[in-house]
């Protein structure tokens, strides 16, 4: 999959949990969403359900991950001049660094604990994983993966990385950041997320149609789940034992109960959802529909869409951004 490409041609044509932090006296949430066209993230109140600030990074903003202990937000810019992360600081919404990486960045995972972050590169040609230091926001080496590596998530101490090209996930023992095993499951992977009650790992097959599940005690392939066209990211609820499951091509969500893995319901959205972001104490899901510019709003204890969310301008207009990834603060 050559991901170069799809982005270009993505704007040619036009993946998380919430953490509450006291802000001036005020407990306060916000929503922030990657716009790969015109290069900014904006600031969604949920509560409002509108945009109340754009800002700028670098060029082509995909992934994005939030440090809640440092109080940062980080967004990955991939495109192949740039390869940066642009650090936010969230309570005075400014660029505060920018941080560069190798070519093409795509996502970015925070361990917070050692104060390190993971970038993958799915078009590297040397098959590596980069390790950012957080205190220093400097690059601090590379890990050796597949071919390919698009997605991460942490559980527990192992860092789980998909391989699209290998159909493999790597994993990674984040004490020492040394590579403890490799999963083939013999289908494409993009995103991943973990469902810690049960002790899985969750991973997006856009080409099979399907959740491929990992039990993350044995690292092996405990089953998969038909879903909808194409599916490319997963969000997981914990409180409410749900995956969510944005199936690009039939513009849907899929609702699986991680008791059973059985698929409860299907949620039609905007065109081609792509980022996801789960609120449990609101009982609210966001999804970015990549191709509208817009968020879905869901209440999870309905599964129906209550709102949704314009982002920038008029659909195709300068200030439309051509949404991929979102972030829950």
């Amino acid at each position: 999959m050559n991901f170069k490409k799809i982005l270009l041609s993505l704007i040619c044509s036009i993946c998380m949990l919430p953490v509450c932090v006291k802000v001036a006296g005020a407990l306060t949430n916000r929503l922030y969403v990657t716009n790969i066209a015109n290069n900014t993230v904006s600031v969604i109140d949920p509560s409002e359900n509108e945009a109340v600030m754009t800002i700028d990074t670098g060029a082509l903003p995909t992934g994005i991950a939030i440090d809640s202990t440092a109080g940062r937000v980080y967004v990955v810019n991939s495109r192949y001049d740039d390869s940066s992360i642009s650090v936010i600081d969230i309570i005075t919404s400014r660029l505060v660094s920018a941080i560069k990486v190798d070519r093409n960045p795509m996502h970015i995972a925070i361990n917070s604990a050692d104060g390190l972050a993971y970038i993958t590169h799915p078009e590297g040609k040397d098959k590596t994983i980069s390790v950012i230091n957080l205190e220093k926001n400097i690059s601090s080496g590379k890990i050796k993966v597949g071919a390919g590596a698009f997605h991460m998530a942490i559980a527990g101490n192992k860092l789980y990385v998909s391989n699209s090209e290998d159909h493999s996930v790597t994993v990674i023992n984040t004490g020492n950041n040394k590579v403890i095993t490799t999963i083939k499951t013999g289908h494409k992977l993009l995103g991943l997320a973990v469902c810690p009650l049960k002790r899985r790992v969750f991973a997006a097959g856009p080409d099979s149609d399907a959740v491929i599940v990992i039990d993350t005690e044995t690292d092996k392939v405990a089953g998969t789940i038909k879903v909808g066209r194409q599916p490319w990211y997963i969000g997981i609820d914990p409180v409410a034992h749900r995956a969510y499951v944005t199936n690009r091509r039939d513009g849907t969500v899929s609702v699986i109960n991680t008791l059973d893995n059985e698929v409860l319901e299907t949620i039609k959205v905007g065109r081609q959802p792509l980022g996801i972001a789960v609120a449990p104490s609101s009982n609210r899901l966001y999804v970015v529909n990549h191709a509208d510019h817009t968020i879905s709003v869901i209440d999870t204890g309905t599964n129906s869409v209550t709102g949704t969310i314009n982002v920038g301008g008029p659909l195709y207009s300068p200030q439309s951004g051509s949404l991929w990834g979102i972030a829950l603060f």
